[in-house]
């Protein structure tokens, strides 16, 4: 008898399954999962917290000039939004040249002072009919201006001038 046909066929191992997964990749699913929902989380609590925003631009957009209380709405809305975005205690009792000076701390420099006199002649504006008119266009543009980038930017207190008071 021939030894070679008492020779039996090579066993070849079973392939190698991709499953169960290696613990190494249960982690990296882990990871990219807990990032997706970490992700989700973010973009709705940013969504959220711009929601005020998104309200007040649109009504700065729907202003029109034919309407005669345009900028008591336009000043209620920069006010509202302040309320909505910073501390009630720092932002409510604001007025006059503190307020302006506050809301303008949010914008560079070089846009302060443009910015300040427009909302001085809106707040006056409010109270009086003006012999000079709000530029309605301009001052829409600034006021979202800056609604814009006090959202991102944080405000800070004006410091007390000589008489005003608190």
């Amino acid at each position: 008898m021939n030894p070679m046909e008492q020779l039996k066929d090579i066993h070849v191992p079973a392939d190698v399954s991709w499953w169960p997964l290696a613990p190494g990749w249960w982690v990296l699913l882990a990871i990219l999962v807990l990032s997706i929902v970490a992700l989700i989380v973010w973009q709705v609590r940013r969504y959220r917290h711009r929601r005020a925003l998104r309200q007040a631009l649109a009504a700065l957009s729907a202003l029109r000039p034919e309407q005669d209380d345009w900028p008591v709405q336009a000043y209620q809305l920069v006010k509202q939004l302040a309320l909505s975005y910073y501390a009630r205690e720092e932002v409510a009792g604001l007025y006059g040249a503190r307020w302006y000076r506050y809301l303008a701390s949010a914008l560079p420099g070089s846009e302060q002072t443009t910015f300040i006199s427009t909302m001085e002649q809106l707040g006056n504006a409010q109270y009086q009919r003006s012999t000079q008119p709000v530029d309605h266009p301009s001052t829409i543009a600034q006021l979202q201006r800056w609604c814009k980038r006090a959202v991102k930017h944080p405000l800070q207190q004006a410091p007390l001038a000589g008489g005003e008071h608190v």
